[in-house]
């Protein structure tokens, strides 16, 4: 398998290394392959081929039908080139449980390839679009047990988080190790994005199903391979963590997402997820308190994409809220949250995700807002008051009641905003004589100025 933030070169050099010492039948045994999987027959996942690549190269596939193999674009394309290697150089092994044996099992095939397809949006370092479709020069006879086709997931159908998936290949079991050509299955486990983010690259998130690493894990030799969920397939082996094999998260060119699968299928336009040019941003006031929003800006998204917003608690993992609104104003429940925002950017060509910077750890707010009483006059029984207020820690709205009051009865006079931190409220007729006019700000946390301003008035 590659591995991602490398270069291509170095992947398949190194992929090269593996295949060149692959051992004959009549050799001393070597190490297993696919990273703590378990021997199995190709009976169990017909649907798997091995891939040679010229004298010195293998990676892993599946069969589409009876003419057609799915595998990896950077199986078949070779390191800093544009176009497909030559169908010549290409040869699939269906049907093997044992690529080493002297002679082929009954019931497996070894044919030549005819053309190849490698996606047109593919790209070597960052992996996108990582697929390539084989056309056989033969068709093979799927009436046998050991070669049998795999279907698709259907558009949209990938796992959920922590979802349980199949994986099979004939790669190293052991970073570095050499394959023994033997088939080995695994259990894997899916992630959202995000919790691979580390290993994802920008812009690819589109068309990558993230597997978490575990005692299980696929490795050198594996590319191209068939990741599967419910008897369908969800993946193709892409690349592996820039640490080494069971050291962080994979990714696998998604299947299900509109713009790998488009492809797959032959069409003749292929829908482009949204691209991010400029990252998110998460503002807010530092160090962040209750009652004071968050603001996303989702950054530069090409492709005409529809946007949502997700926050989260870096802390706990948990989600804080969810929609089309790029705002979360947080309250005294989300004290100690590091808040991050998460874009979802959705297209007919699949949903890329970008995300933000993470903010301080959530304070309380316990700083009572600025005010100023500048003058309050009356005139025919109106008074019209105007004040000054501010929140100096907080972008939260505040809340501002002006009453007139005389006697024991008090009404309340009608605030505006007019500009800055200047607000101007309004009486409708009040009774004549001496009123008390009072004037109470609280912040969006629920914090008071005291005690309340107040000026005494003659209402003539």
């Amino acid at each position: 398998m590659s591995w991602s933030r490398r270069s291509a070169v170095l992947l398949l050099a190194v992929l090269a290394a593996a295949a060149v010492a692959a051992p004959r039948a009549d050799a001393a045994p070597a190490k297993a392959s696919v990273v703590g999987g378990t021997a199995i027959a190709i009976e169990a996942v017909p649907w798997q081929v091995y891939l040679r690549i010229g004298e010195d190269l293998a990676c892993g596939g599946s069969v589409l039908d009876a003419t057609r193999v799915l595998t990896a674009a950077h199986c078949v394309v070779a390191p800093g080139q544009t176009l497909p290697r030559p169908a010549a150089s290409l040869t699939v092994l269906a049907g093997y449980t044992d690529t080493t044996v002297a002679s082929p099992p009954a019931g497996s095939q070894t044919v030549a390839v005819a053309s190849v397809r490698a996606h047109p949006l593919y790209e070597e370092t960052t992996k996108t679009d990582d697929v390539a479709v084989l056309t056989l020069a033969k068709a093979l006879n799927l009436s046998g047990a050991r070669i049998k086709p795999i279907a698709l997931a259907p558009v949209g159908g990938g796992p959920a988080h922590g979802g349980a998936l199949g994986f099979s290949g004939y790669g190293a079991q052991v970073d570095g190790a050499i394959p023994d050509g033997k088939l080995y299955g695994a259990t894997l486990t899916a992630v959202a994005d995000d919790a691979c983010r580390p290993n994802l690259a920008v812009n690819a998130s589109a068309g990558v199903q993230c597997v978490a690493a575990g005692n299980q894990a696929a490795c050198f030799g594996d590319s191209g391979g068939p990741l599967t969920a419910n008897g369908l397939q969800i993946g193709v082996a892409s690349y592996a963590p820039a640490t080494g094999c069971g050291r962080g998260p994979y990714g696998f060119a998604d299947v299900t997402a509109p713009e790998v699968r488009a492809f797959i299928d032959g069409a003749a336009t292929v829908p482009v997820a949204p691209r991010q040019a400029d990252p998110a941003v998460l503002y807010s006031v530092n160090p962040p308190v209750n009652g004071s929003p968050m603001t996303c800006a989702p950054g530069t998204w090409a492709n005409s994409p529809t946007l949502t917003y997700t926050f989260v608690n870096d802390v706990t993992g948990v989600a804080l809220k969810s929609g089309p609104t790029a705002r979360f104003t947080p309250r005294r429940a989300h004290l100690g949250a590091t808040v991050a925002c998460i874009v979802e950017a959705a297209n007919s060509g699949g949903t890329s995700t970008g995300r933000s910077g993470t903010a301080a750890a959530l304070q309380r707010d316990t700083v009572a807002p600025n005010t100023a009483l500048y003058s309050a006059r009356c005139r025919k029984r109106r008074c019209t008051v105007k004040l000054g207020a501010a929140d100096p820690n907080s972008q939260g709205k505040l809340k501002i009641k002006v009453t007139a009051k005389r006697g024991k009865r008090a009404r309340k006079l009608s605030v505006k905003h007019v500009k800055g931190t200047t607000y101007r409220a309004k009486s409708k007729q009040l009774k004549r004589g001496r009123t008390l006019i009072r004037v109470r700000v609280t912040d969006a946390a629920g914090n008071r100025r005291r005690p309340d301003l107040t000026r005494r008035v003659r209402v003539r």
